[in-house]
Formats: C-alpha cells, sequence, structure tokens
C-alpha cells in the first residue's frame, strides 16, 4: 500500500500532467486554429489559421493540410460535437498525419493477410505515402477495420469515423487529451498525443 504522502504525490503529478495537457490544448488553439467571426454566440473554432504547425514550430501548414484539418472541423460541427472532441480529433490528426491524407504503399513488410492490397490506395486521392501496418488517411486508421480503404482515405468520412468511435468512449470528455485520443486510436505511443 502507498502512504497517505505518497499518495498526496501521486494526486500531485496527476494533476501536474492534467495542467500541461491542458496547457498543450490552450497551445494548439492559438497556434493551429484561429476562432470565427462572433457569432453572438461568442464562442467556438471554426476555421483553421495559417500560422503554425504543432508546438509552436515555424512550419507553415499547406494548402492540402489547412483543408484536412478544416475537414476535421467541420465534420465535427456538422455532428453537433463539442469543442473538446474537435480538439482531441485535431491532436490525433496533427499527430498520426501532420493533417496529410496518406496511401500505404504496403511495402512496410507489417501487413497481416487481411491487409494484402493496400498499395491500391495509391489510386486514390492523397499527399503522402506511408508504409506503417494498414494505416491509411488523416487519423491512419487500420484498414479493413476502421473501413472501407475509399472511406478512410476521404478525410470527412475519415473524421466521422473517428468521432463515431471517440462517442463510444465512457467519459472521453473528462478525460486528457493524451488518454481520451488512446482510446480511440490503441496508438504503439500512446504518449506522443501530448504535444500535439
Amino acid at each position: 500500500m502507498r502512504s497517505g504522502r505518497g499518495m498526496a504525490g501521486l494526486v500531485v503529478g496527476t494533476l501536474t500532467v492534467a495542467m500541461l495537457l491542458l496547457l498543450a490544448v490552450i497551445m494548439l488553439l492559438t497556434t493551429v486554429l484561429r476562432p470565427s467571426v462572433d457569432d453572438g454566440c461568442g464562442s467556438g473554432v471554426t476555421e483553421v489559421s495559417q500560422t503554425q504547425l504543432g508546438e509552436g514550430t515555424a512550419e507553415d501548414l499547406t494548402g492540402a493540410q489547412r483543408n484536412n484539418a478544416q475537414t476535421v472541423i467541420d465534420e465535427g460541427r456538422r455532428r453537433g460535437a463539442p469543442d473538446g472532441a474537435i480538439v482531441i480529433a485535431l491532436a490525433v490528426a496533427s499527430q498520426e498525419s501532420g493533417f496529410r491524407n496518406y496511401a500505404n504503399d504496403g511495402l512496410g513488410g507489417d501487413l497481416i493477410f487481411s491487409q494484402q492490397g493496400i498499395e491500391r490506395s495509391l489510386r486514390l486521392p492523397h499527399e503522402a505515402v506511408g508504409t506503417d501496418h494498414g494505416s491509411l488517411g488523416v487519423f491512419q486508421q487500420q484498414w479493413p477495420w476502421w473501413g472501407t480503404m475509399r472511406d478512410l482515405m476521404n478525410p470527412a468520412k475519415a473524421s466521422g469515423k473517428f468521432y463515431d468511435s471517440l462517442m463510444q468512449v465512457s467519459g472521453w470528455d473528462t478525460m486528457p487529451v493524451t488518454v481520451a485520443a488512446q482510446r480511440v486510436q490503441r496508438s504503439a505511443y500512446p504518449d506522443a498525443y501530448a504535444d500535439d
């Protein structure tokens, strides 16, 4: 059993991590997103700016990256998703693909039998090519479990699949961004979402 002092340290550590994650979300909102023109409600992030990608880097988003990020936001808005869900989706898309729509050339040597033929994704619209397992699209969702190749390579449909899955996570809205993102994505690197 932990001593009272050990538990207090654990609580303080957990709160510190939560505050750092909140700071990361605020940084994301101020560096990647631009608030919309006030619509009378005074809230909401609805448009991607041309400022910065990631944690304070000087790398500007390309037009395709901005379009993909905007698609993630638009699909969330279309579904009536809360801002927190959109922030989680943006953090995942930023980490997984840098807002690029990835095809997969199948040359990674890590495909299982049901993922054979993934190189057909090269025939669909894309901005980049990867080789990680059966990963496709802006969320690097695993084909065929997340859906059809065509759907996963369509940023709006892939965003919808992400939001659908996030809404199935009980308590997602009270979790740190990294935890909620990991519950949906099941990444081999779950802490990687923290800086996005």
